[in-house]
């Protein structure tokens, strides 16, 4: 279950909060549940803010008081969002433990950056435990999760902290369409063409997707159509086997290479064909052929030389 002090932090209702604190209740007690909650400490709470708490209970209720003769259960209720910072600062000034991990691993700045609550993440990163290097139960970390959300103060907070940028957090950038962020980490030094354990790069990710602005984006910053995953797929085999054919176009005309092959020497047209996508095959057997004719076409032309 959760703690009364749990409870009035999630509330962000700091006079309650302070009024359990002066009365013994243990700051860094934890919520016992299976929920969005599971492991929480009060400091958890507080980071959400106001907007995203709301959000979140937005379709929980609280049963009636056994006094007030109502049958209907009525909505949690949520603070002001002075409420939940005076909260917060009540914490820390009782020493909340900053470092604390709920069920999925993830401190208060996990928290605080997730849901882009800029004043949580200002004040935990003015706190000497806090860590902008954590990682989470799945390989996450708080500029990942700002970056996923294109929370831009959030990002550049971090980046000032000295959170580094990995490929993870360039491709959760892309992935959430993120492009003003991903030109955040471009512009803090991080290569274009870095590849995350697979041997995927961001532009890989926007073929995948179909996201052609991400592709065209991505390919303006100097992103390479000849990289090669552990597949050895390049940007336009991974669009063919995902049957983006409106991505392919594009590629085609960014300069990809109809005639790359991955590991077992399957073409674009065999992975699209594949995958069921005939016409996109047919579109792409068509290319191959030109490309082949223009190259003997040069052979040709080398010979009478």
């Amino acid at each position: 279950g959760m703690s009364p002090l749990g409870a009035a932090c999630r509330g962000g209702h700091a006079a309650v909060a302070q009024l359990l604190l002066r009365a013994g209740a243990n700051v860094n007690s934890r919520t016992i549940s299976k929920d969005d909650f599971a492991s929480f400490a009060p400091l958890h709470f507080v980071a959400y803010g106001r907007e995203a708490m709301v959000a979140l209970l937005a379709d929980e209720t609280i049963p009636p008081a056994p006094t007030d003769g109502s049958t209907r259960r009525q909505p949690v209720p949520i603070a002001s969002e002075e409420d939940f910072d005076r909260t917060l600062e009540l914490l820390l000034a009782h020493e909340a433990n900053v470092k604390a991990r709920d069920g999925h691993g993830r401190t208060p700045l996990f928290i605080a950056a997730m849901n882009g609550n800029t004043d949580a993440v200002e004040r935990l990163l003015a706190d000497e435990g806090s860590n902008v290097m954590a990682v989470d139960d799945y390989g996450d970390t708080p500029l990942g999760m700002a970056a996923g959300r294109g929370a831009e103060e959030v990002v550049e907070m971090l980046l000032k902290a000295g959170a580094p940028v990995t490929a993870t957090e360039f491709l959760a950038a892309v992935r959430g369409g993120h492009l003003e962020v991903a030109k955040q980490f471009l512009a803090s030094g991080f290569d274009v063409n870095t590849a995350d354990e697979r041997g995927s790069t961001a532009i890989h990710l926007a073929a995948e997707l179909g996201d052609i602005p991400a592709a065209q984006f991505l390919i303006d910053e100097d992103a390479a159509l000849t990289q090669r995953d552990v597949a050895n797929h390049t940007p336009l085999l991974v669009a063919a086997h995902n049957g983006n054919r409106a991505m392919c176009e594009f590629l085609v005309l960014r300069g990809a290479n109809v005639l790359d092959r991955d590991l077992s020497y399957r073409s674009g047209s065999a992975l699209a064909r594949e995958a069921g996508f005939e016409d996109l095959a047919k579109y792409l057997r068509a290319e191959e052929s030109r490309v082949r004719r223009a190259l003997a076409d040069t052979v040709k032309q080398k010979e009478k030389l």
